[in-house]
């Protein structure tokens, strides 16, 4: 019996976003192909799962030739803007050169797929003569490079997704995730006299919700224009202390905030949503929303633990 439904292959599977996107695609009836590169009994999905280590070409390239999926989905990489300080060549193998491997695997093996490389508005431009802020930014800035002339060279189908801070439920380092391990932390000890300290408490970025990043994707896939950039964002930039505000709604604690640096203020704002707007994509999910499933999230976590023999 033929399987009529569209294949999409999906990097990362394992991790934050790609486990929202694999859930999402295999509810929209796509054939969802996860790679991981260490495949764990919680990464398992009712998708398909391939245990792929992005750095070895042939490895992806037979995947991609056996599969000849519609659409890739290149969630793979590093994202600790810290860890990306301490490891800077890892960060190059794991966001440039594992995107080259992909490229190219699709390039010589599956010409027709379209593919969707998901890089950052956190990324480095080297315009007007900015100076990175981090390794991190540099390697997405490649990356995108990389993608925007492969497309050019090779007549690939290359869409650029450039999505600003990811929130929500599921395994994340993001700011969201430790802020509230932290106060639910708090909680448990019935800490006397609470502190959240945050590098600036006027730093600003926008944040956005994993599921609705994940239903831009498909829009994406579907309708976006090879070689063209888009940004995806909720359009509201917050500061972390408007951030704690909302959390501190959420919890009992009455904890205080204690600013580490006396410095200027980062701020990474998004700057144009009218490319994904006008492919007919709004973001749905509230920030007080996901917040909260946040809270829920984990909070359900430590309850499966302590039930766990």
């Amino acid at each position: 019996m033929n399987d009529s439904r569209p294949i999409i292959l999906i990097t990362g599977a394992g991790g934050f976003t790609g486990i929202h996107a694999c859930n999402y695609f295999f509810s929209k009836n796509y054939r969802v192909i996860g790679t991981y590169r260490n495949a764990t009994k919680e990464s398992m999905g009712m998708w398909e799962k391939r245990e792929v280590n992005l750095t070895c070409y042939s490895s992806v390239a037979n995947l991609i030739r056996e599969i000849q999926p519609h659409y890739v989905l290149h969630l793979a990489g590093s994202n600790s803007v810290g860890d990306s300080w301490k490891y800077p060549s890892d960060y190059f193998q794991s966001n440039v050169y594992n995107t080259l491997n992909v490229l190219e695997a699709i390039r010589t093996t599956s010409p027709q797929t379209k593919i969707v490389i998901v890089s950052s508005l956190l990324q480095f431009s080297p315009t007007n003569n900015e100076h990175p802020n981090h390794p991190y930014g540099v390697t997405k800035m490649f990356q995108q490079l990389l993608a925007k002339y492969w497309e050019s060279l090779f007549s690939m189908n290359i869409v650029i997704a450039k999505p600003s801070n990811l929130i929500g439920p599921g395994t994340s380092n993001g700011i969201c995730t430790v802020l509230i391990k932290k106060i639910i932390a708090m909680e448990k000890i019935k800490d006397i006299n609470p502190v959240i300290e945050v590098s600036h408490l006027q730093n600003t970025r926008d944040f956005l919700d994993v599921r609705d990043v994940v239903k831009a994707y498909e829009v994406l896939l579907l309708h976006g224009k090879s070689s063209e950039e888009y940004e995806i964002a909720s359009g509201i930039p917050r500061t972390l202390e408007q951030l704690l505000s909302i959390i501190k709604s959420q919890t009992s604690i009455d904890f205080k905030t204690k600013q580490e640096k006396d410095t200027k203020p980062d701020i990474y704002l998004s700057n144009d949503l009218s490319k994904i707007k006008s492919l007919n994509w709004v973001p749905l999910i509230p920030i007080e929303e996901s917040i909260q499933d946040i809270f829920k999230d984990i909070r359900d976590e430590h309850a499966k633990r302590k039930l766990t023999p």
